[in-house]
């Protein structure tokens, strides 16, 4: 310590046999100096070092970063009675390139490493009637390591700005009715923009314990590539009064049929009337490119687990979910009973292959009575809006909308 050196050199100056006292007076300032040179040459060093340990840089995601993006969501799985994490292997952005056109994933990025993600993707849907621009916010991911810091609020920012530049009226967001962090992250912070509720939905999982005998008033079949314009009117007028659906166009369904991986005309069963089309429903099996993985049950599932262990019910942990998804029920009017016969028709023809069958309906929507008589479990997923703060209509589309059925391809949540 400087006390130490300052009494040593006095010593020294005071011991006239040893050394003459102007050079001990100069050995004690050269001393001094280097001592001061050596800590501000320190202090220089630690403050280079805290600033480039403190850098982080928000840029877009390409294909060179595929694996630790997988290897991020891996370690941020989705947190609730069940711990889940949506294995994307072998391609992260395929499920982006799914939920909209353009799809743009930021990464915030520190010392080579990941420490959150942002996404989204543009569609162009029906509000009100008119085609109208929107933007889907989807895959937010958070290291562990980041959460207490500003990462996810630097990620939204950017966001905001990218979107603000583009023609969208607005962007919406589905998140986990549970997720207490995304809540209040979506009430308005930090200069996030305030996100408004719009609906509910219930991811269900039906548990194909046993078939259910159907009415037989329809002939049920996989629809073929000639039934493309019929199914292609059946989609336009069920969803002609649904918010936020997109414009059901041949050329959009081919599109669909085209981009959606293991999808095509097979995958989509029809029920007949008098030769004609009254409803329909696809069964799509996304292990090629997304799958349920189980991270840790809760006490209730591990004591449920043990009970249906003889049925193989639910894996070990680290394994996923054998399931198939429910995608795209649509009936003609008054027909609705159609799509009950369509789901049960399904569960009986792969209860064998699949222990679960995953689908997807807003709440208080009649096409939740499909799946009835089959034991279920639901999770419940909120869909949240965000405007530009110039749009002076706001709270009436907003008022519309809480008010209206909205359209969500659940199958890609």
């Amino acid at each position: 310590g400087w006390d130490e050196k300052l009494y040593i050199m006095y010593e020294l100056s005071n011991y006239e046999k040893s050394f003459d006292f102007y050079c001990c007076e100069n050995y004690l300032l050269f001393i001094l100096t280097l001592c001061l040179c050596k800590n501000v040459f320190c202090a220089i060093r630690k403050k280079r070092k805290y600033k480039k340990s403190e850098q982080m840089k928000i840029r877009q995601a390409t294909p060179v970063d595929n694996e630790k993006l997988l290897e991020l969501s891996r370690e941020t799985p989705m947190r609730g009675s069940l711990v889940i994490n949506v294995d994307r292997s072998p391609d992260y952005f395929c499920l982006a390139r799914l939920q909209g056109e353009n799809c743009k994933i930021f990464i915030a990025e520190k010392n080579d490493e990941i420490l959150g993600m942002i996404g989204c993707s543009f569609r162009e849907i029906t509000l009100f009637g008119k085609l109208t621009p929107i933007a889907y916010i989807g895959g937010i991911k958070i290291r562990e390591s980041a959460k207490s810091g500003l990462t996810v609020f630097r990620l939204m920012k950017k966001m905001k700005d990218y979107l603000l530049e583009s023609k969208i009226k607005f962007a919406v967001i589905l998140i986990l009715n549970d997720n207490k962090a995304m809540t209040n992250l979506l009430s308005g912070r930090a200069g996030i923009p305030a996100f408004h509720l719009l609906a509910k939905y219930h991811i269900t999982y039906i548990i194909p314990l046993y078939s259910l005998k159907s009415t037989g008033n329809y002939t049920i079949r996989e629809s073929k590539p000639s039934d493309l314009e019929e199914i292609v009117n059946l989609f336009s007028q069920f969803y002609k009064d649904v918010e936020l659906s997109p414009k059901w166009t041949t050329g959009f369904f081919t599109k669909l049929l085209e981009q959606s991986p293991n999808y095509n005309y097979s995958n989509i069963l029809i029920a007949l009337k008098n030769g004609n089309i009254v409803a329909a429903l696809s069964l799509w099996d996304q292990s090629s490119f997304k799958q349920t993985v189980i991270e840790r049950y809760s006490r209730w599932f591990k004591g449920l687990r043990f009970l249906t262990t003889p049925l193989h019910l639910l894996p070990r942990v680290g394994e996923p979910l054998s399931e198939i998804c429910l995608r795209h029920a649509v009936y003609a009017e008054g027909y609705e009973p159609a799509v009950k016969d369509l789901v049960r028709a399904a569960i009986k023809k792969h209860r064998k292959e699949y222990r679960f069958f995953r689908a997807g309906f807003q709440d208080g929507d009649p096409l939740n009575n499909s799946t009835k008589g089959f034991p279920k479990m639901k999770i419940g997923l909120n869909l949240y809006a965000g405007f530009r703060e110039d749009c002076t209509d706001t709270n009436d589309i907003i008022d519309r909308l809480s008010q209206s059925k909205i359209w969500e391809d659940l199958s890609l949540h």
